[in-house]
């Protein structure tokens, strides 16, 4: 046997039997621990106002403490309570979609609607804030893992939405002026029939750096007690809802969905071109996780009116509307 090869199989001995040492007291924690571990986290949520939870939402494993681990299947309370508390969940009704002319030409040619992965804004740091914010959650940053955080992000897909009513004479220019090309573009009015898990409002952090005082850090601070880092189900989304507050003008609200997510099937073809991955999904078809109809456009100050009325007739019901002033 070669030197490499008895130096790789002592390493690897080393390996599992440094595992095996962790995974013993993790069943030694769970059995002795696991009431207090429910206690102390309780105290958290009564804190943040929250839901409580039992011993069935969390437990001990051999790397980490949460409600997601391998072969072991558990109820996803817990994620979703720290979800609905970052991120108020969305409801049906009509959204605002601000694109470009040609945008909304492929849109209504091929009757689909696109969401992109969170890589198209990496620039932005908008995915990864989250993450260099709670760097005990047990998920590598971008500076850490640049392959592997870019691959999470490459499995996530999202279109940015805002409601009317969540806008401002200011915050409508600042979107016609960023995603509307100038004015050059167009508003889309997207009906959204949805009860979907990951139809949320943005959060818009006030926060470069971690405060200790919110939930995640709250808990977080529990596990280190444990010597173990907080690892939720769904902690892979977390960060696409979570922003600077540099971009809160924009109020926006996102329509996600995950590659290989455990609440719903991502039956559609991820379409990746050497560019940005992203899904297209088809405009009046009832999905899983909803349904989405164009029904109305308007032009920009700068749009051509006849051009997009001449894209537009192909959708007899799809009205456009006069010119943003």
């Amino acid at each position: 046997m070669s030197r490499n090869v008895k130096h790789d199989y002592a390493d690897m001995l080393e390996r599992i039997n440094r595992y095996e040492a962790m995974k013993a007291r993790s069943e030694e924690l769970q059995r002795d621990r696991l009431s207090e571990l429910v206690s102390k986290f309780n105290e958290v949520l009564k804190h943040c106002n929250c839901p409580q939870i039992t011993s069935n939402h969390i437990r001990f494993f051999p790397q980490h403490i949460g409600n997601t681990g391998y072969c072991v299947e558990m109820d996803k309370l817990l994620s979703r309570i720290i979800y609905d508390h970052y991120y108020e969940p969305a409801e049906s009704g009509r959204y605002y979609h601000y694109t470009s002319i040609e945008a909304f030409k492929s849109i209504v040619d091929a009757r689909v609607i696109r969401l992109s992965s969170p890589l198209k804004r990496i620039k932005d740091a908008e995915y990864s804030h989250a993450y260099d914010i709670y760097r005990n959650l047990g998920l590598k940053t971008l500076e850490d893992d640049p392959v592997g955080f870019r691959n999470v992000m490459s499995e996530l897909f999202y279109i940015s939405l805002v409601k009317a009513e969540d806008l401002t004479s200011h915050s409508a220019e600042l979107l016609w002026e960023r995603f509307g090309g100038n004015h050059t573009g167009v508003r889309l009015t997207l009906d959204i029939q949805s009860d979907h898990l990951d139809f949320r409002r943005v959060l818009y952090s006030q926060l470069d750096s971690n405060s200790g005082d919110d939930l995640v850090s709250r808990l977080s601070k529990v596990c280190e007690m444990y010597e173990l880092p907080l690892v939720f189900a769904s902690i892979s989304k977390f960060g696409a809802f979570y922003i600077r507050s540099s971009f809160s003008e924009e109020n926006e609200t996102r329509f996600l969905l995950k590659k290989g997510s455990d609440d719903y099937p991502l039956n559609v073809e991820i379409i990746d071109d050497g560019e940005i991955p992203h899904i297209e999904l088809e405009l009046d078809r009832l999905y899983d996780w909803g349904m989405f109809r164009l029904v109305e456009v308007q032009p920009g100050q700068q749009c051509c009116v006849s051009q997009v009325e001449d894209i537009a007739k192909s959708i007899p019901e799809l009205s456009v509307l006069s010119k943003c002033m």
